[in-house]
């Protein structure tokens, strides 16, 4: 509307003019052309009227032609329009000083105002306090060079919220060219900046990551080789390399693992090729390689599409692990001593620390724990043990006049019966070890003598006054307590001490339980020899049965007992009907003491017993026991009828 009002205005004011100069030109004029007018013909005339009605169609078409024009070039103009302000980019004209003279409508709504309050007002109105400088800096080079200047900047719309923008500036001279100007467009580049941000925070995560992969890479006692799916080494740490003995990663880099890995017998390779062919992992366990004992895993490597990419060698060298397990078993045994408790242990050390030595051994414990293996061990343990006399005597088997010749020997004549002179014990030990068993039995005049022999290892035969001197070890025995026995006056206190320079009891069964499944497993590998079966095992209520007895017999007991189930097992596991009738009490006490267990309440029993009529069969079938049980809980809990 406005447009139109202008347009008619122009039109009159042009209108005017004209007029204004015809007149003019007619009082100028006008007797002359009204001369000429009346001097025409009436053709002339007609003539010149077509002539003036072509000349007016002609000027109505050239008006029609700038009036269409005039109306494209308003179209262009609302479209310029329309695109300058509709802009995905907010454009600025700022002047020297720094304010803005035109903004385009985007530009208003990224700062979040409008365009006609945009005009004069700073431009570093809208720039955050900390880019201030920055901004500054830029506006005072760019009119100084009058160069193009991109620059992110901080910027703040009219509520106080902040965005992330990109300003590239360009210098103009205005139409006068009077003034330079700047030209700035604005990008909110916030979502860019926020991309860059998670894209470095991304980054650096996953650098940190790799920096933390590197260090347990390199920090792996393991050896670690990477391959890609040629076989060629892509990556290895420096425990692959003591391991494999591989060359430097910068030489061994590109070559093809076949040409660097000689010394495993060709294990290594063939798992990586199962690998690389099956796309599956391998394993190889326990084998010799660069003088280690070592076992390997493949495990294929995907890409991130999932695709195969190759294979990881991890190599773990196991040579210290094997020599701590072969440690391990031989701690769990010393001779034919099997154990792996605490108090064998001890014993186990005792024997290694007494070994090469003559000192004089006290071995005390029950029957059948296993003293007489003990004294085995302490002279066999010995280096060249073997090839040295181990003599044994059982000192209870044996009467005061045999014992006595036994152990010393006797001359010809030296009483009746001695038809010929005999070597006793102490001189066919010499060098090596006499083991006096059950020493506690002995008489005092033979424990006088054993005295004399411990002190100066001198002894005379029977029937003979040459003494004969020996070097020979003195370990003795009992399952007595021979301290009690010196107190009773039974026992020379001089020849305990004597004895007992050294002592090692052994424990009973019952107190190292846990040693009963290393003994099941040694005796079956025996009894399996001795009697030519095929028994792998014992039940899980076989072990638990032999766990949980008192064995008063202790090993030998043990032994004996496995003995009878390797002689009634038909099969390759020994089962609870295999074993004596000696656990069928076992059987009884434990269901009596589970029943026991099962009935704490005295009411409950108390109950059952009234409601029975105190008859204790009816009670006991009442609460599902049997009827000794209900006599033991009344007696227990005193209750009286």
């Amino acid at each position: 509307m406005k447009k139109e009002e202008y347009n008619h205005e122009k039109f009159s004011e042009l209108r005017q003019i004209a007029e204004r100069k015809l007149k003019s030109k007619t009082n100028l004029k006008g007797d002359l052309l009204n001369a000429d007018v009346l001097k025409m013909s009436n053709e002339d005339a007609c003539r010149l009227a077509y002539e003036l009605q072509v000349h007016q169609i002609e000027l109505e078409m050239q008006n029609e032609e700038l009036r269409k024009a005039q109306g494209d070039l308003e179209s262009s103009r609302d479209k310029y329009t329309f695109l300058y302000d509709h802009a995905p980019a907010g454009y600025f004209t700022i002047n020297e000083k720094g304010l803005i003279q035109e903004a385009n409508l985007t530009g208003a709504v990224m700062l979040g105002t409008e365009q006609r309050q945009l005009i004069a007002q700073p431009f570093s109105k809208f720039i955050a306090r900390a880019d201030q400088d920055k901004y500054y800096l830029l506006r005072n080079h760019l009119f100084k060079n009058t160069k193009n200047m991109v620059c992110d900047l901080v910027m703040i719309r009219r509520d106080s919220t902040q965005f992330h923008a990109r300003i590239d500036c360009t210098v103009k001279y205005d139409e006068m060219r009077c003034s330079r100007q700047c030209m700035a467009m604005v990008t909110d580049i916030t979502r860019q900046k926020q991309a860059e941000d998670k894209i470095k925070a991304a980054f650096l995560e996953s650098l940190n990551h790799k920096q933390n992969l590197d260090a347990i890479f390199k920090s792996m006692r393991d050896g670690i080789i990477l391959l890609d799916s040629e076989q060629r080494i892509a990556e290895f740490n420096d425990s692959a390399r003591r391991i494999c003995g591989l060359p430097d990663i910068k030489k061994a880099r590109g070559r093809r693992f076949e040409t660097l890995i000689k010394s495993c017998g060709g294990e290594c390779l063939q798992a990586v090729t199962e690998t690389l062919k099956t796309k599956l992992p391998a394993h190889r366990d326990r084998f010799e390689c660069s003088r280690c004992l070592v076992s390997i895993t493949t495990n294929p490597i995907l890409d991130t599409r999932g695709q195969f990419a190759g294979c990881t060698l991890v190599v773990k060298d196991e040579t210290r692990l094997a020599i701590l397990e072969d440690n391990l078993l031989e701690r769990q045994r010393l001779q034919n001593i099997v154990g792996k408790s605490g108090g064998m242990h001890k014993i186990f050390s005792l024997i290694e620390a007494l070994s090469g030595t003559s000192t004089t051994v006290l071995i005390t414990g029950e029957n059948g724990t296993g003293k007489g293996l003990v004294a085995e061990a302490l002279h066999y343990y010995e280096k060249g043990g073997q090839n040295k006399p181990f003599v044994v005597v059982s000192c209870s088997s044996l009467s005061e006049n045999v014992l006595e010749s036994e152990l010393f020997g006797h001359v010809k004549g030296s009483f009746t019966g001695a038809v010929s002179d005999r070597v006793g014990r102490f001189q066919k030990a010499d060098g090596g070890t006499i083991f006096l068993d059950e020493i506690g039995d002995i008489s005092h005049t033979m424990q006088l003598r054993l005295l004399r022999i411990l002190e100066e290892k001198i002894f005379e035969r029977v029937g003979d006054s040459v003494p004969i001197k020996v070097d020979v070890r003195i370990i003795a025995a009992t399952n007595q307590d021979l301290r009690r026995k010196v107190t009773q006056g039974k026992f020379r206190e001089d020849l305990y001490h004597r004895l007992k320079v050294v002592e090692i009891t052994m424990p009973p069964l019952r107190d190292r339980s846990e040693d009963i499944p290393l003994l099941i497993e040694y005796f079956i590998k025996k009894l399996n020899i001795r009697l030519h079966k095929n028994i792998e095992s014992v039940s899980a209520t076989v072990l638990k049965r032999f766990m949980d007895y008192r064995w008063p017999g202790n090993i030998r007991q043990l032994y004996n007992t496995m003995e009878y189930a390797f002689v009634t097992c038909t099969k390759s596991c020994i089962t609870i009907e295999n074993l004596p009738s000696d656990f069928d009490n076992v059987r009884n006490r434990d269901r009596q003491a589970k029943e026991t267990a099962n009935l704490k309440d005295r009411n409950q029993i108390v109950k059952a017993l009234e409601k029975s009529g105190w008859n204790k069969a009816k009670a006991a079938r009442m609460l599902g026991v049997h009827r000794v049980t209900i006599y033991k809980l009344m007696k227990k809990h005193s209750i009286k009828e």
